[in-house]
């Protein structure tokens, strides 16, 4: 296969890569040095949309690619979980980015095991790639990693990360990075009333993206002193004409989501 694509026109050529499976390119590039070259200039062109899925049970690689502005899913790598490892993940991801042009991750965990996202996490970050949705559902992440994540997500589209073990304590501060991603879900965390209050009006204020916002707690919230928090006056708020919002709010949930 190789040596027919060496001889076809360049046109042609760049047709026939576009329209091959990703996990075909890959192969095609692992078989053949001498076509690995010419290859990577063409698909290096082509903008791929990455996403990661880890549970207990099954692990995907779902490779998505832009053709005339049109996002077209690949095949999906599948393996069972425990054939499988964070750093397996890395290499997977480093694969793709010394071949295609990665515009987004999107990492969607599920795992009571030993697996630490936090070290795909990082590799993401170093490796300078936009993370467009950040699912983590895990057992233990000590909390300075988890507020250095939360620190640096603030790019992110879609953060929504559940801790099944040690809620992790939070200030406002801690959660201010997270106004400029678009929705934010929190479950199982210790935020008091004050704290959330403190958020909120720092929200209000300073961001424009943020529309969606859901934070579970383990203790029960005071009412008056979190709808406090949405209590800024009309010229203070970061756009007060354009947004509006529905507010819910039980004994230890807040839901806030732009109508």
């Amino acid at each position: 296969m190789s040596f027919r694509l060496q001889h076809l026109p360049s046109l042609a050529y760049d047709e026939v890569i576009k329209c091959m499976d990703t996990f075909d390119i890959l192969s095609l590039i692992d078989a053949s040095r001498k076509t690995k070259k010419h290859v990577v200039t063409i698909t290096k062109r082509l903008k791929t949309n990455l996403v990661l899925f880890m549970n207990e049970e099954k692990v995907c690689c779902t490779p998505c690619q832009k053709f005339d502005e049109e996002l077209r899913p690949s095949e999906v790598l599948k393996k069972r979980s425990n054939e499988y490892s964070i750093e397996k993940f890395i290499s997977v991801i480093e694969s793709f980015n010394n071949v295609f042009c990665i515009k987004t991750i999107s990492i969607h965990i599920e795992t009571e095991s030993s697996a630490d996202p936090y070290l795909l996490w990082k590799y993401v970050k170093n490796q300078n790639l936009k993370i467009q949705k950040l699912y983590w559902e895990i057992e233990d992440l000590s909390i300075e990693k988890t507020k250095e994540v939360i620190e640096g997500s603030s790019d992110v589209d879609t953060l929504e990360m559940h801790f099944l073990k040690e809620p992790p304590v939070f200030s406002a501060v801690d959660l201010y990075p997270l106004i400029t991603c678009k929705s934010v879900i929190l479950f199982d965390i210790n935020l008091t009333s004050e704290n959330l209050n403190l958020f909120l009006k720092y929200w209000a204020v300073n961001t424009t993206t943020l529309f969606a916002i859901r934070i579970v707690v383990v203790e029960d919230l005071d009412r008056l002193v979190v709808l406090d928090g949405l209590k800024k006056e009309k010229d203070e708020r970061a756009n007060p004409e354009s947004r509006r919002f529905e507010t819910r709010l039980s004994r230890r949930r807040f839901t806030l989501k732009e109508l």
